[in-house]
């Protein structure tokens, strides 16, 4: 048996005689897979194995290669060439089409349903056995061309055929590494924008949904980024500094407001506290108080205060206050006597000094 895979796809372009691979014998066709790959690792002979090659390198395959580790592009070949050789056999003479070929029947069924139409309103004016003929053999081609054409899909759909077989990127496929480095790529975007107060560009959610959209709205985002960082006038800088030294001197006004409140508060306390003895050493400097010691007992005698004799302790409390007072006076009266002498001392020692120069 024939090669038929590369016949159907038609990319077999090599001098070299087309290999024949036994599928009924696993064994033989072990040693001839074997034989082959050694072969195409000296030189690549088929435009297919290197498309394959290319396909199983590109990083969108990711899921494909997941699937199955190890794998190669000869293998694969000859895994596709099995797999159409047992639909071939199977399908009774139907073939798979060719891009190109699917295509071009698609054209000739449109052509011919205008052309079925345009014979379908001329029979309605004027039926004529000519416009009969071609209408009836329009009909057959156009239901050969739609047996072909779906028998083309029946094949391809049992065979799992994809139009193409690199991954189409969409929002879907977040397995990829591009998709996960465009993730990471707009992370770090919107953190610069946040971090520099910069405003992103409003994104399109209809390019958004393509891996192109998402790279030029994530350009757009760069561009703004370095537009608003160049934009940045150096005076707010200064005016930043300006303010931050402006808040540290209301900060120091208002500790030093503080401060003298607490002054005047303790001024006053003071004050008032200096006036009240003041006035209680007054009134009890002008009125006698006779205490008589007994020897049990201590009998104070005074004035009266609302009916009540004033209590031996507050009368102890206002005398211990003159004395203190009084001490104050004294040494108040020393420190004057003092500077006296010493202010005599000193020109007695000036006037002396005078007499000798």
């Amino acid at each position: 048996m024939s090669s038929l895979a590369l016949k159907l796809l038609e990319t077999r372009q090599t001098c070299q005689p087309n290999p024949v691979f036994d599928l009924q014998d696993p064994r033989k066709l072990a040693i001839q897979l074997r034989d082959h790959k050694e072969q195409s690792r000296r030189r690549p002979n088929s435009v297919l194995n290197q498309r394959l090659k290319q396909i199983i390198d590109d990083p969108s395959a990711r899921s494909f290669k997941l699937q199955r580790e190890g794998i190669d592009p000869v293998e694969l070949n000859v895994l596709i060439e099995r797999t159409l050789a047992k639909l071939h056999e199977e399908s009774e003479g139907k073939e798979i089409l060719t891009l190109e070929g699917a295509r071009h029947v698609k054209n000739q069924i449109e052509e011919l349903k205008a052309s079925k139409t345009q014979l379908l309103k001329e029979l309605a004016d004027r039926p004529q056995p000519q416009v009969v003929e071609r209408f009836v053999q329009i009909d057959k081609d156009l239901d050969l061309l739609q047996t072909k054409l779906t028998s083309h899909e029946i094949l391809v759909a049992q065979l799992g055929y994809v139009q193409d077989m690199f991954l189409d990127q969409n929002p879907a496929f977040v397995a990829s590494d591009v998709e996960r480095s465009l993730e990471g790529l707009v992370s770090k975007v919107v953190s610069m924008s946040v971090q520099n107060n910069v405003e992103l560009p409003e994104p399109d959610i209809e390019k958004m949904r393509s891996l192109t959209g998402r790279i030029e709205w994530c350009s757009d985002c760069i561009a703004a980024l370095v537009n608003g960082s160049k934009t940045t006038p150096i005076s707010e800088t200064h005016r930043f500094t300006k303010d931050i030294g402006n808040k540290q001197e209301s900060s120091d006004v208002e500790e030093l407001r503080t401060a003298l409140t607490d002054l005047q508060f303790a001024h006053n306390y003071l004050t008032r506290k200096f006036e009240d003895e003041r006035e209680l050493h007054n009134t009890s400097g002008s009125k006698s108080v006779v205490f008589s010691i007994n020897a049990s007992h201590i009998i104070p005698r005074g004035p009266i205060f609302r009916g009540h004799l004033v209590p031996y302790q507050e009368q102890r409390q206002r005398v211990d206050f003159e004395t203190r007072v009084q001490k104050v006076g004294r040494g108040h009266e020393r420190t004057v006597r003092a500077g006296a002498r010493g202010r005599t001392c000193g020109e007695k020692a000036v006037a002396g000094l005078a007499e000798n120069v």
